[in-house]
């Protein structure tokens, strides 16, 4: 099952308010929330962005061990 949820929070000292976008992974069920400064996206090309972005570092770490 896909589900997104997008919300604005203010965190610290950062000057703009930031989209938290959550996920729930339909697999494993583990749940996913990140929070970027990115607006013009929709929630489920953030969440594939990220996606694709632990994949090329989990990648880039195993050709680095060896």
């Amino acid at each position: 099952m896909w589900g997104t949820n997008q919300q604005e929070i203010m965190r610290g000292n950062i000057p703009q308010p930031l989209n938290i976008v959550c996920y729930q992974d339909p697999g494993t069920g583990e749940q996913y929330r990140f929070h970027t400064n990115t607006y013009h996206l929709d929630a489920k090309t953030i969440v594939d962005l990220y996606k694709e972005r632990c994949r090329s570092n989990s990648l880039s770490k195993g050709s680095s061990n060896n």
